[in-house]
């Protein structure tokens, strides 16, 4: 196997790793009653628990005055009691990004080495 293949192969394995991972960087932030209006907008993702104990989650279309509308869901706010934004955590990004190219970095530099010196000899 080449140098230049075996590059190739981590990138595209440390390229998919990366990806995955960014995707699971997330928090849920607690959204209070009085700022629904002005923390939620289309696109954001929510985690809901109504008053009836049932979790749900999904991805907001709209926010009326009356309730928090999904593609599948409308949930009206006298039936949420408790509300949670799910949000991208800069730091546990950031942290784990750069624990994970480290590990990659050791694991990929003996390979690498062995197989310039193999092609060397």
């Amino acid at each position: 196997m080449t140098n230049a293949r075996v590059r190739a192969m981590i990138d595209s394995r440390v390229a998919l790793l990366v990806g995955l991972l960014l995707g699971s960087c997330t928090s849920l932030t607690p959204v209070r009653s009085d700022e629904v209006h002005t923390s939620l907008k289309a696109g954001d993702t929510v985690q809901i628990v109504t008053r009836d104990g049932k979790t749900t989650t999904f991805e907001i279309v709209a926010v009326t005055m009356e309730a928090i509308v999904g593609q599948d869901h409308r949930i009206a706010f006298v039936d949420i009691a408790e509300l949670q934004k799910r949000e991208v955590d800069a730091g546990k990004t950031v942290g784990m990004v750069a624990a994970i190219l480290g590990v990659i970095a050791l694991i990929a530099l003996p390979i690498i080495g062995f197989a310039a010196l193999a092609g060397a000899l």
